[in-house]
């Protein structure tokens, strides 16, 4: 269920689904851990400093680093759900407050 409501958001591809995309972070689900941080690897490369997805217009954004690269879910990879869901985590911890947020 939570895989299926995390790809679901993650066609929405706006700002404020990232509070409940980094709740499927901590999801039982593997297939919704990975649907999350793969939502961040996303989010991360193309959001503005404000934290806004322009889809017209894909510029690389201010939070693109070389470690939320690395964190982007991909084939091949030897990550595992629980190393890319921790690694998000940290991430949106860190970085919630400049986007807006307050709430988890």
């Amino acid at each position: 269920m939570d895989a299926a409501a995390g790809a679901a958001l993650r066609k929405i591809s706006t700002k404020q689904i990232a509070p409940i995309m980094a709740q499927l972070l901590s999801s039982p689900d593997t297939n919704a851990q990975l649907g999350a941080a793969a939502f961040f690897g996303y989010y991360s490369l193309f959001a503005d400093k404000n934290g806004n997805l322009a889809e017209a217009n894909l510029t690389i954004g201010p939070f693109a680093m070389a470690d939320t690269r690395a964190y982007t879910p991909r084939s091949g990879s030897s990550l595992t759900p629980a190393q890319y869901a921790e690694f998000w985590k940290t991430w949106w911890s860190q970085n919630k407050s400049s986007l807006g947020f307050t709430a988890p």
